[in-house]
C-alpha cells in the first residue's frame, strides 16, 4: 500500500475485518503481529485505529458544521443503514456498493446512529467513516485533471499512479509509463511556485488530510511525511491539495512548497556494500541526520531511486512517491551525478 489512506484504500475498508487480530509494538513503535511482522494494512474498530505499514493512525469523530450537510437514515430503514450521495464515476469510492434509485449508496452499519448525530463512541466504526468518506469525496471531487505533454507535442489525459518531484509514474492510453514530472500539468489554481509539495510536518509523522477547511472537520486520511502532492489551491493557512486521489484540506504550515520544473537527477539502485543480495531492505529519513526517525516504509536492495544530490554520508532521493534522504552507503549511481557546475544551459 503506497499511501495512507489512499482512494484505493478507502474502497478497501469497506471489506476489510473489523476485528482486529493481537498485535503489539516493537522497539521502534511500529505495530507488528504476533510473529513479529510489521502490519501493513489493519483497521482496528475497538482501539479506533487504522494502522498502515505500523504505523497507526486515530480515525477521529470530528466533523464541525455537520449539521448543515448532515446525511440522514435512509427512509424506512431499521437497522441503522447510512445513506449518502455520491457521483457516479470511474473513480465513485463507492463502487461494489449497494446504489439507490436515486445514486445515493446505502451501507447497512447495524444497530447505529447515523454518522452526523451523536456518537456513543470516540472514534467512527469502519462502515460509518466509509460512508462520511464517500459523501465528502463526492463534495470535494474524486479526479484531479491532469494531461501528459509528449515530445510530439500531443496533449493526452492522463492518470497519475505515483508522483515525484522529479519523475512519476502515470497511465495514459492503458499504458502504464514513467515520465518527468514537468511534462505533466494538472487543474490547479496555485501559484506556479506552488504547484506541487512535499508533506513536511514538524511534529508529527504525517499530516492530516480534512474534508474542510478546520481542525474540526471529518478525517478524510492521512499524508505520510516526506509524501509529494499536487496543489490545487493555496491558502495562508489551509492548502487544497491530492494525494494519491484524496482531495482534501491540510495545514499550509506542514508542506513545502516546489514548481513544477525542470530538475537535475540521476538513475540509482538501493545495494548493499554495492550488491543486492536478496533479503536486504533499507529504510529512508526525511532529513539529512542519523537522528531523524526512519521511515516505516522499508525497500528491498535493488529498487530503483532517484538521486538528486549527494552531501557527505546522505544522498537526496526520491522513491515510491516520497521526497527522502537515504544513507550514500546504500546508493549506487548507475550514472555520474550531475552537479550544479555541470548542469546544462536552459
Amino acid at each position: 500500500m503506497k499511501r495512507i489512506l489512499s482512494a484505493a484504500a478507502a474502497l478497501a475498508l469497506v471489506c476489510l475485518c473489523a476485528s482486529a487480530a493481537a498485535y503489539s509494538k516493537n522497539g521502534q513503535g511500529l505495530y507488528v503481529d504476533a510473529s513479529g511482522q510489521v502490519i501493513a494494512d489493519l483497521w482496528d474498530d475497538a482501539a479506533g485505529l487504522y494502522i498502515v505499514n505500523g504505523v497507526g493512525y486515530p480515525i477521529e469523530n470530528s466533523d464541525s458544521g455537520a449539521s448543515s450537510s448532515s446525511s440522514q437514515p435512509s427512509s424506512g430503514s431499521s437497522s441503522g443503514a447510512i445513506t449518502v450521495n455520491s457521483s457516479d464515476g470511474a473513480t465513485d469510492p463507492t463502487a461494489g456498493l449497494q446504489k439507490n434509485p436515486d445514486g445515493s449508496v446505502t451501507v447497512q452499519s447495524g444497530q447505529v446512529s447515523a454518522p452526523d448525530e451523536e456518537e456513543s463512541s470516540p472514534h467512527l466504526t469502519q462502515e460509518e467513516w466509509a460512508a462520511r468518506w464517500a459523501k465528502y469525496a463526492a463534495k470535494n471531487g474524486v479526479t484531479t485533471g491532469t494531461v501528459f505533454m509528449d515530445g510530439l507535442g500531443n496533449v493526452l489525459p492522463a492518470e497519475i499512479l505515483e508522483l515525484g518531484l522529479a519523475r512519476s509514474t502515470i497511465l495514459v492510453e492503458g499504458k502504464t509509463m514513467t515520465v518527468p514530472t514537468v511534462a505533466l500539468k494538472w487543474d490547479t489554481e496555485a501559484p506556479e511556485d506552488k504547484v506541487l509539495a512535499v508533506a513536511t510536518p514538524s511534529k508529527q509523522t504525517y499530516l492530516t488530510l480534512r474534508a474542510k477547511k478546520s481542525q474540526k472537520s471529518f478525517v478524510m486520511g492521512h499524508c505520510e511525511k516526506c509524501r509529494v502532492v499536487r496543489v490545487i489551491s493555496t491558502g495562508k493557512t489551509w492548502t487544497f491539495v491530492d494525494d494519491g486521489g484524496v482531495r482534501a484540506y491540510v495545514l499550509t504550515s506542514g508542506l513545502t512548497f516546489y514548481a513544477n520544473e525542470p530538475r537535475n537527477w540521476v538513475n540509482a539502485i538501493i545495494t548493499v556494500k554495492g550488491k543486492t543480495p536478496r533479503g536486504n531492505y533499507v529504510h529512508f529519513r526525511c532529513s539529512p541526520s542519523s537522528k531523524a526517525k526512519q521511515s516505516a516504509k522499508e525497500y528491498p536492495v535493488g529498487t530503483s531511486i532517484a538521486v538528486f544530490s549527494q552531501e557527505g554520508e546522505w544522498s537526496e532521493i526520491e522513491v515510491d512517491g516520497y521526497h527522502c534522504w537515504m544513507l550514500s552507503k546504500f546508493v549506487t549511481l548507475t550514472e555520474p551525478l550531475i552537479t550544479a557546475d555541470a548542469a546544462p544551459e536552459s
